[in-house]
């Protein structure tokens, strides 16, 4: 695809002219193209390497665990703070040389070095909620609610692939480097490391979920029609889960192939093959996606301010207050420390077994999932605009 060149264009953030853009995320969808997959072998250096200790993609890996393949004690020892032009939603990603990938809603997308430095900033036409992914070579695919999916190298357009409406999910790198993205058009394009379209499933309404991947290559995402739809590798709908409500969250896949996820009823459910295999009510909704530790514990949060942790069985171990809600997604280390924000500003360390071992206050809401990079630091981003790096 041809490399589009871009230009900064200035971005107000305030509420009224943030409204205005969705809004127009609503409209009817841009009819898409079906396009047959052509089977490629893509270079190694635009895939990634889930078994690496980065973290290449929002949640760590395709099957959006929440897993570190490193240590990293449960404390917060501010670093350093790097400030952008609006508040930060997105998540980071971070590469296998250590920088530090994430967008905001100024409209940037922001490489950091390791000290929280600016390596580059890449300015889309509109604010990116969605968090990046980046592959071994450290090119990042992130879309923008300018309706667009963007591959950027060094700081630089790669290309950009039109999506039918607004990107708020988090692309997905298959193991053959193939990218996956939702979009308000309720389609889930997979995007091939050129640029272009492989084939775009219809869900059946805006997907504002990010898409998980089984080992076995079987993808799930949720959309806002109350459902989880299964879609094969060749595009094709398998089938879908229909709670009744509203899946904003990232699907989890456990080992088994049980799909773990929460809804807007404050319900977290686990299915396999489209039955439910149990589900647990929590007080309010669940906009927070379950994170899976190295000894199997499943820990998720909810708007009732509570993070649960649950046995693979869906038997509550236990639950912490954090005395706000939680919509961010805990990120754990190897040794089952957890970290989580919350909707007051916090982020919080906790030991494995549910006890606080540390905050540090941010000034604004923590809806952003942190991360771990390979030498342990935590990096999160806070609706005050700043993105934190702890050691």
């Amino acid at each position: 695809m041809k490399s589009v060149a871009m230009r900064p264009r200035p971005l107000l953030v305030h509420a009224a002219a943030l409204l205005a853009f969705l809004g127009a995320c609503a409209g009817k969808p841009t009819r898409m193209d079906w396009a047959l997959p052509q089977v490629t072998e893509w270079p190694e250096e635009l895939r990634v390497d889930a078994s690496a200790p980065h973290w290449p993609m929002h949640r760590g890996d395709p099957q959006r665990t929440g897993q570190a393949k490193v240590s990293r004690p449960a404390k917060l020892e501010l670093a350093w703070s790097f400030p952008t032009g609006g508040p930060i939603i997105s998540s980071p990603a971070i590469g296998v040389d250590g920088t530090i990938y994430f967008g905001s809603l100024d409209g940037g997308v922001y490489a950091l070095s390791r000290s929280g430095q600016q390596v580059w900033k890449f300015p889309t036409f509109a604010a990116v909620w969605a968090s990046p992914a980046v592959t071994q070579n450290g090119t990042v695919y992130v879309g923008s609610i300018d309706k667009h999916l963007y591959a950027i190298n060094g700081g630089q357009l790669v290309w950009s692939y039109q999506l039918g409406n607004c990107g708020f999910s988090s692309p997905l790198i298959g193991p053959d480097g193939m990218i996956y993205v939702g979009s308000n058009d309720r389609k889930l394009h997979a995007v091939r490391p050129d640029g272009k379209l492989a084939w775009a499933a219809n869900t059946g309404a805006p997907v504002d979920s990010s898409a998980s991947m089984s080992p076995t290559g079987e993808i799930y995402v949720g959309n806002s029609a109350r459902a989880v739809v299964a879609i094969a590798k060749d595009g094709k709908v398998l089938g879908r889960f229909e709670p009744g409500v509203a899946v904003h969250t990232t699907p989890t896949l456990l080992a088994d192939g049980t799909v773990v996820f929460g809804a807007d009823d404050g319900v977290i459910y686990a299915v396999y093959g489209g039955r439910i295999r149990w589900k647990l009510q929590t007080g309010a909704a669940v906009q927070s996606s379950v994170t899976v530790t190295p000894q199997g514990t499943l820990v998720v949060g909810s708007d009732d301010q509570h993070l649960y942790a649950l046995s693979p069985a869906g038997a509550v171990l236990w639950k912490q207050r954090l005395g706000a809600p939680i919509r961010s997604s805990a990120a754990v280390s190897l040794e089952g420390n957890l970290f989580v924000g919350t909707e007051d500003g916090t982020v919080y360390a906790l030991l494995p077994s549910g006890q606080i071992a540390g905050s540090h206050r941010t000034g604004g809401a923590v809806t952003s999932s942190p991360a771990i990079s390979p030498d342990g630091m935590l990096v999160v981003g806070s609706q005050d605009g700043r993105v934190y790096g702890f050691l």
